[in-house]
């Protein structure tokens, strides 16, 4: 079962992204002791299972002679290295240089014990390590958190690791492509949309990189005629509010779009183009609106959440609370900018060393909810399917 969930995430969701770049994918059994007659029936079950009709494996990838295999050889679009024995995630780096990954590399390990698990902090430190989300680690001083230190991204296990994902049993990670390959995954209908917004559009796009998440995700709710609800309207940006409307409208035609946001003035001052847009506002402090509107809806009725709100680890934690019963089956919850405020400022909660665990922060919240997803513990996995995180960004799926 485990494998199966993984297969299909890979069929859904990684390879019709990586589609952009070809449909040749290479396939390495890793680590582990395996039979090679079990090894060729572990590549044939991938085959099956987790390459999209169009897709096919690379010649370098062949165990054995079948059906599924590319009749010329070329150059792989996507790497991926299965690794057969538990234990691998905290040698990761040694893996790197043993195995030499090439960029872009996606590597699927299992997980077999709650100490392996444990990794799954420093996992998503290492994607948070850049300038902007994590580099101010070292001034944060909030309540009791004042012991922060200086860090840089060879403090990590892996410096170039973009992504990492967690389904039952696995974590997914997928190393750094290359800057020309990255901008062609970024690029597609949601970026152009974004940049069709003149003189300016939304910082989604400019000052953070979320076209790489929502790329991969959205195209598969795009036709929705449903509900989504975005968390900050953004009357405090100084390029001014509604640009993220505007973005979603254009992006989601059929959609029935909801906004929150706190500032009331604000909100009626830009009543009358959010309405032009077939937009709505709920209007007041988040965290006592998250809590009225899962009350007033009662049922899952959102196929997108997206929280941009006040950034603040509470109110992070506290909207997913009471929002996530809301989202349909098959739906994304999307926490953006949650990098810094775990690291950087407001009720931030700073590393003292790599190997530290946060309790209070969004980035611990996400891995509360990975662990008994990976884990398989017999605890309450809140009906999520995966979870996949990038520099800032999150994205929780529901079963």
């Amino acid at each position: 079962e485990r494998v199966a969930a993984l297969w299909a995430h890979l069929r859904s969701h990684v390879f019709p992204h990586r589609q952009r770049l070809g449909s040749v994918v290479e396939f390495k059994v890793l680590g582990g002791s395996l039979p090679e007659a079990e090894k060729l029936n572990l590549q044939k079950d991938f085959v099956d299972k987790a390459l999209p009709p169009s897709f096919s494996l690379s010649v370098s990838s062949v165990l054995g002679s079948f059906f599924g295999v590319s009749s010329f050889e070329t150059e792989p679009a996507t790497r991926v290295s299965f690794f057969l024995a538990c234990g691998q995630v905290a040698h990761i780096s040694q893996l790197r240089i043993k195995h030499e990954l090439a960029a872009g590399s996606i590597l699927l390990l299992p997980i077999c014990s709650a100490d392996e698990f444990d990794e799954a902090y420093r996992m998503i430190y290492n994607v948070n390590c850049d300038q902007a989300a994590m580099w101010g680690n070292g001034i944060c001083k909030h309540g009791e958190f004042v012991h922060g230190v200086q860090l840089t991204c060879k403090d990590f296990p892996l410096e170039n690791l973009q992504r990492v994902g967690f389904l039952p049993g696995f974590f997914v990670l997928e190393l750094m492509d290359k800057k020309a390959v990255r901008q062609r995954l970024a690029g597609g209908d949601f970026l152009n949309l974004a940049h069709s917004i003149q003189p300016v559009t939304t910082d989604k796009v400019t000052a953070h990189h979320y076209q790489e998440l929502y790329e991969r995700y959205l195209p598969a709710i795009r036709a929705s005629n449903r509900t989504m609800l975005e968390i900050g309207l953004g009357c405090n940006m100084d390029y001014g509010p509604g640009k993220s409307a505007v973005l979603w409208r254009k992006y989601f035609p059929h959609l029935h779009i909801e906004m929150m946001e706190v500032d009331v003035r604000c909100a009626n001052k830009w009543a009358a183009s959010l309405e032009a847009l077939k937009v709505s506002v709920h209007v007041g402090d988040q965290l006592q609106l998250s809590k009225k509107i899962a009350e007033q809806k009662g049922k899952p009725v959102y196929d997108l959440i997206v929280d941009d709100g006040a950034h603040s680890n509470l109110a992070i934690r506290t909207s997913f609370r009471y929002l996530w019963p809301t989202v349909n089956d098959g739906g994304y919850y999307v926490i953006e900018d949650m990098g810094s405020p775990a690291f950087t400022f407001l009720d931030c909660e700073p590393l003292p060393d790599t190997s530290y665990k946060q309790t209070t922060t969004a980035v611990a919240k996400i891995v509360e909810l990975a662990r008994p997803l990976v884990l398989a513990s017999g605890e309450d996995t809140h009906g999520i399917a995966h979870i996949e995180c990038l520099l800032e960004i999150c994205v929780v799926q529901k079963v």
